[in-house]
């Protein structure tokens, strides 16, 4: 009986550790994001992985801020649909995906008013009041209407 017992729980153990696949890829920040859902300032791990993205951001080696992004965006496991999230964050009803866009520096609002430079692109869409810079991996997304900033710098 004792065996049936080991071995059941050897099972469930490898097949529940066998799901868990790898980010494609991980990048370190310092982050700063300032928002009226969120003001913090301090080291960050952007995961990257197939159908989701995973922001953690550490203070004095203490996870303090934990964003998901899939489906739904989960802030410390407080979980929004997207659209939702936008009202709260940006203080505006944006697109879905554009947080995901953001972080992981892709041209947001389909590339309005890109512009490339030397080290990668800006983009000042005067409509929504946003200024956008992705350069030598930083990311620098302001918001002057809402008073929004995030603000990645590659470590």
């Amino acid at each position: 009986m004792k065996r049936v017992i080991y071995a059941l729980l050897l099972i469930v153990f490898f097949v529940g550790c066998a799901d868990k696949k790898p980010p494609i890829y991980t990048k370190s920040y310092h982050a700063t994001l300032i928002s009226p859902m969120i003001k913090i300032s301090d080291v960050a791990f952007l995961h990257v992985h197939d159908k989701f993205l995973n922001m953690q951001i550490y203070s004095f080696g203490v996870n303090t801020a934990d964003i998901k992004i899939s489906k739904n965006i989960c802030l410390n496991q407080s979980c929004l649909n997207q659209s939702k999230f936008n009202e709260r964050f940006f203080l505006a009803r944006h697109y879905d995906g554009l947080l995901a866009e953001i972080l992981t520096a892709k041209p947001i609002f389909d590339k309005d008013s890109l512009i490339k430079t030397q080290c990668g692109f800006n983009q000042n869409i005067k409509k929504n009041f946003i200024e956008y810079e992705i350069c030598a991996g930083n990311i620098k997304f302001i918001d002057t209407k809402n008073k929004i900033k995030i603000v990645l710098k590659e470590l």
